[in-house]
């Protein structure tokens, strides 16, 4: 299955690894994944943050939940049987929907098959509607939404840190607020004045 995975899935991957090591769990669960996905910078990491779900809050939430070990774990960790029904369903998402590759907004889709979890119930406390977002990633994903940044064409998968994270998070709350529908530069460079002050 893996071999069909665009570098943007791979790095989700990836980054839900980094996530799990940081909070010295023992597996990758589907939640990791929400937190890869939010952190890749693809269409489904703006899919979410467009419906207010952020990193640093999830990565809290989550930490609120199952907490984190006190040792760090040693060599591969081991996806739960819940996020490998996450890949297994992204699959079924892409091939549903006639696409040859399985790409982030595919691995969002199939997170959002989930019926229960701590993904599933992180996704319901930001009050999502998983129905609206399914429609938003797959609109975004058509669209060629999200930013392309150079390499990408070369197969290079490049992620966003998480302070940038951060001020896109900022800058486009800025446009919800002022009932805009895009993020213009404006709102970019007023969430970049505001990139040291602290969450309320």
């Amino acid at each position: 299955m893996f071999e069909r995975f665009t570098p943007t899935a791979r790095e989700v991957v990836v980054l839900a690894q980094d996530e799990s090591r940081a909070l010295r769990h023992d597996y990758i669960g589907a939640e990791h994944l929400l937190l890869g996905l939010l952190r890749v910078g693809g269409p489904a990491s703006f899919a979410l943050q467009s419906m207010g779900v952020t990193v640093k809050a999830t990565r809290s939430r989550i930490i609120a939940a199952v907490g984190a070990a006190e040792a760090p774990r040693s060599g591969q960790i081991p996806f739960t049987p819940r996020a490998k029904l996450v890949l297994e369903r992204s699959l079924r998402e892409a091939l549903s929907l006639g696409h040859d590759h399985i790409g982030d907004e595919h691995l969002l889709l199939g997170l959002l098959r989930q019926t229960d979890g701590l993904a599933v119930e992180v996704l319901s406390e930001f009050g999502v509607d998983r129905d609206e977002l399914g429609r938003q990633v797959l609109e975004a994903a058509e669209q060629g939404q999200g930013v392309r940044r150079p390499g990408a064409a070369a197969g290079l998968a490049l992620s966003f840190s998480e302070p940038a994270m951060e001020v896109l998070n900022r800058a486009m709350e800025l446009a919800r607020n002022q009932g805009e529908a895009q993020v213009s530069p404006d709102h970019l460079r007023e969430a970049l004045g505001r990139e040291g002050e602290t969450d309320s």
